[in-house]
């Protein structure tokens, strides 16, 4: 999987929209995501596997807690994220569940979380592309097709977030013959 771009609205510590471009990158099979502790890296890591899985990165947070504490309480938090997986193109589109305020005060209404999974026949940020899955499962089940991992293999394969290294350290030798496998 190549990743092309990613916009996360609403997400973490990302009030409003960001967009990451991959393609800034070329060719470039391998990159850094650096930055001072605090600065947004791990929410990255969590936008794109709740992109991709409707979860977050590790254990320690779930997707109904990445909804920024600083966005409009009337905005969706989504992530959008665009991938190309053997010379095809896709896009996944998240929603998580949240609530809003309602019409009478004190009243909240809870919007539903949201998932869409499209084949792209062009690169153009512009196109959606034809719909292969809707609904939240339904997009998870085509993803872990599509990519060959589930969520926990894709943590420890493709993530590895920080501070689970060191269970990758401390596993034994047959559950790393297992990820070396997976990731080779």
């Amino acid at each position: 999987m190549k990743p092309l771009r990613i916009v996360i609205r609403n997400f973490g510590p990302y009030a409003d929209e960001q967009i990451v471009d991959f393609t800034l990158l070329g060719d470039n099979g391998l990159f850094l995501i650096h930055g001072p502790t605090g600065a947004g890296k791990s929410s990255i890591l969590d936008a794109l596997c709740f992109s991709l899985y409707g979860d977050t990165s590790g254990q320690d947070r779930s997707s109904k807690d990445m909804r920024s504490d600083f966005c409009d309480p009337l905005k969706p938090t989504e992530v959008i994220f665009d991938f190309m997986l053997r010379d095809k193109y896709y896009r996944v589109f998240r929603a998580v569940e949240y609530e809003k305020p309602g019409k009478k005060e004190g009243e909240k209404t809870t919007v539903p979380a949201k998932a869409n999974l499209w084949e792209r026949t062009i690169q153009n940020i512009n196109d959606d592309g034809a719909v292969i899955a809707c609904k939240c499962r339904a997009v998870t089940e085509k993803i872990e097709n599509l990519l060959g991992l589930r969520i926990d293999q894709f943590r420890q394969v493709v993530i590895l977030p920080q501070g689970e290294f060191r269970k990758f350290l401390l596993a034994t030798s047959t559950e790393k013959e297992k990820i070396l496998e997976i990731l080779f």
